[in-house]
């Protein structure tokens, strides 16, 4: 018996595109309504979020944490700059390497970024028990983990 062609709007990718773009979404809202806008934008958030908990962090460091590329961590840590949210320094240790850290005035938004946080998982959780929250990290890891094992093969 052939194949049956899946419909492309079926398919796991699209739901979790879709979710992606939804979930931008509601960050973006939230932001809004926090008065936020103008300093926070799309891809600040988990590197704020590592450097509330360990700051002054190198940025190769960040690259590897954050599973980001060079090239896409240098911009957005240009634009949080330029947002007054944190400033960057040569290590003193290693005069080849850039230290990053919260500015003071990025210090301050961490309970308002905790409270975005907050709103954003509230809403994607709504309605479900724990153990589904459980299995969809659990699955939202493993393929995170597939995605980075294929673009790291060559």
């Amino acid at each position: 018996m052939p194949k049956r062609k899946q419909d492309p709007f079926d398919a796991l990718s699209f739901h979790l595109g879709r979710a992606y773009y939804d979930h931008l979404q509601v960050i973006e809202r939230l932001i809004e309504e926090r008065g936020l806008s103008q300093y926070l934008a799309s891809g600040m958030g988990q590197i704020l979020f590592k450097l509330f908990s360990v700051d002054d962090c190198l940025i190769k460091d960040l690259v590897g944490t954050l599973r980001l590329s060079p090239s896409r961590l240098t911009a957005v840590l240009g634009r949080m700059e330029k947002s007054g949210l944190l400033e960057r320094h040569v290590d003193p240790t290693d005069k080849r390497a850039v230290r990053v850290r919260l500015t003071e005035f990025g210090r301050s938004l961490e309970s308002d970024c905790r409270a975005v946080l907050d709103g954003v998982n509230n809403t994607l959780c709504a309605g479900m028990s724990a153990a589904e929250k459980k299995a969809a990290k659990q699955a939202l890891i493993t393929m995170t983990n597939n995605l980075a094992t294929f673009q790291q093969q060559e």
